[in-house]
């Protein structure tokens, strides 16, 4: 069903005419009640022309006012029964079993005929024991908040119209949009608004047409707003085009569903899914530029040619099955709604997949099995300065080392020379990594090149899409940048800090900058990282803030990555001049804690 209903207040007002037109011709409705036309017969025919509605049926206009018309499509099958100036009532579908009765109604705003209107109601509910669905204006509210401004309604009113919707077992069918359908437009005065235009509908009716929604629209020309009555499906195409599918785990529950899943994929194959993948991994792995990095140095740690071995070792099924149970069963669903959830229950072998249907989760799957590889190698390649998405280590270890360096700090107050401990942030992280430097910090940590390759492969198949009211809108194309979400991007950029790694190594081999040490014999903390954040400790002297400064500039240019200043700062050891401290700072241009 798709019904329009509007008090319009007179179709004299070309505004108004313009309006329901529009209206019309948005919503394609195939019924429309209209109250107060204030028109003629001849007027109100030629307006159904212009709507191109198969039919009219019109209760005549008393003088200058009121008059109710009643226009729809031959496809509802619509029988008027019964009219008067307050209502038409029709029975839809009158010689077949499924009949129901519609009843668009206008309830009188002059006091003396308010009672008549709910006895009409009373009459029409006893002249039929059919499924009932009643639009229109009731010029009544139910409860005080359906109304704002104004003298307070009065409560036997309010009880009168409740009563009579309980007796004969109406209920309202509540609504989306503007809470509010009148308004007294009076912007420069007391402005009213309430809610007098509803649907009601007998309990067997809403359970015939469960989707059913009404809306509440706006309009411009008429004190009254337009009602649309229309099913989700109808809906659908209005405010949601074109919404994503997505598979639902409950369908699982029925023995069926692997049965329906197989017999349509028998019916449609797309194509060979090894030809697409082979074709979709060539156009990928397309590595270029040139990396800005020059200072690498022997201090990272290199991948022996065992390692390699082991990345590049063939893939067996038992690895993809095996990473397909690790996945999480509602995440990452392709572009056609299916959800990892649906490769573990339904399909036989891979092969049976339509190769245009799983995206998304078949890339995850596989970005998931290189990372299995490369996870077990990770704690020989990357230093103990870091401790973030190893397997053998814990961030509490990094944590638990800054926490008694800045302690130490806090109590040393002996000595000439201040130490300083600097916290750096880095803005949008994962956002900022340039493709380039992951694959040279790759070729010199000493990765095979294949295996840049697929690891390029992944990272460089970038597209985001934007949502818009349910249905995705364009593609956007990154040129750097880790993946949220991606199984491979944590791992990836402790790769990428091991560039700062051995920049800070390098600084500190030479003598550039000095780390603390908590104890004489004790070992040198230059610094410690956290994934995206890191801690560097060094004297509080404004040369070595010059080193460090080149330091980050350096990894900054190579990098892409960026320092968060406004999540950066400073912590100085209790022997520090003030005036040292002063220095540092604003030479740095971040704040001391």
């Amino acid at each position: 069903m798709n019904c329009v209903s509007w008090n319009c207040r007179g179709l004299w007002n070309p505004r108004r005419v313009r309006e329901l037109s529009e209206l019309v011709k948005a919503k394609s409705p195939n019924l429309v009640f209209l109250m107060e036309t204030k028109k003629k017969n001849s007027y109100l025919e030629r307006l159904r022309c212009r709507l191109k509605f198969d039919n009219l049926f019109i209760v005549p206009r008393r003088n200058w006012g009121g008059g109710l018309a009643l226009l729809w499509m031959d496809e509802l099958n619509l029988h008027i029964q019964t009219f008067s100036p307050r209502h038409i009532n029709a029975v839809i579908n009158l010689v077949i079993d499924d009949a129901w009765c519609f009843t668009g109604f206008y309830r009188a705003p002059e006091v003396a005929n308010l009672e008549d209107s709910w006895f009409v109601l009373r009459h029409l509910a006893s002249q039929y024991n059919l499924l009932w669905v009643c639009i229109g204006d009731f010029n009544e509210i139910v409860k005080v908040e359906e109304k704002l401004g104004g003298a307070i309604r009065s409560e036997k009113k309010m009880q009168d119209f409740r009563d009579c919707q309980d007796f004969y077992g109406l209920k309202d069918l509540g609504f989306t949009g503007l809470p509010f359908t009148w308004c007294n437009m009076r912007f420069d005065g007391s402005l009213v608004w309430v809610r007098l235009d509803r649907v009601l509908a007998t309990a067997n009716w809403i359970l015939k047409f469960p989707s059913i929604r009404l809306h509440h629209l706006q309009g411009l020309s008429s004190d009254h707003k337009p009602l649309w009555l229309a099913s989700d499906d109808v809906n659908t195409r209005f405010y949601r085009p074109q919404k994503p599918f997505r598979f639902e785990a409950m369908w699982l529950k029925d023995d069926r569903c692997e049965e329906v899943v197989h017999s349509a994929w028998d019916m449609c194959r797309d194509g060979d899914t090894k030809d697409l993948l082979k074709a979709e991994s060539d156009s990928m792995a397309r590595r270029g530029g040139h990396a800005r990095i020059k200072a690498l140095t022997e201090e990272i740690h290199k991948v022996s040619a065992e390692m390699n071995e082991v990345l590049l070792k063939p893939f067996v099924e038992d690895d993809v099955k095996h990473t397909l149970k690790q996945m999480d069963a509602n995440t990452a669903p392709g572009s056609d709604g299916l959800p990892p959830l649906f490769l573990q229950t339904c399909p036989r072998k891979v092969s049976d997949f339509r190769p245009i249907s799983l995206s998304n989760v078949l890339y995850k799957l596989i970005a998931k099995v290189l990372a299995n590889c490369l996870k077990p190698l990770l704690p020989n390649l990357i230093l103990e300065t870091q401790s973030t998405f190893l397997s053998e280590c814990l961030i509490t270890d990094n944590v638990l080392i800054a926490h008694e360096t800045l302690h130490y700090l806090k109590e040393k107050r002996s000595g000439k020379m201040g130490y300083m401990a600097l916290k750096l942030d880095m803005w949008k992280a994962y956002d900022r990594v340039e493709w380039v430097y992951v694959e040279r910090i790759m070729e010199k940590i000493g990765f095979s090149p294949r295996w840049i390759n697929l690891i390029a492969a992944c990272i460089r198949t970038v597209t985001y899409s934007i949502m818009l009211n349910g249905q995705p809108f364009g593609w956007i194309t990154p040129t750097s940048g880790l993946r949220q979400g991606d199984p491979l991007s944590p791992y990836l950029f402790l790769l990428v800090t091991e560039g700062l790694h051995a920049l800070f190594e390098q600084a500190e081999g030479i003598g550039d900058i000095r780390g603390v040490s908590l104890c004489p014999t004790g070992p040198s903390v230059s610094h410690l990282l956290f994934a995206d954040n890191s801690v560097v400790f060094c004297r509080a002297t404004v040369s070595k803030c010059v080193k460090i400064q080149s330091i980050l500039y350096q990894y900054e240019k190579a990098s892409g990555q960026s320092i968060n200043k406004g999540k950066t700062n400073i912590f100085f050891s209790s022997n520090t001049l003030s005036r040292t401290k002063e220095d540092v700072s604003t030479f740095l241009g971040v704040p001391v804690t």
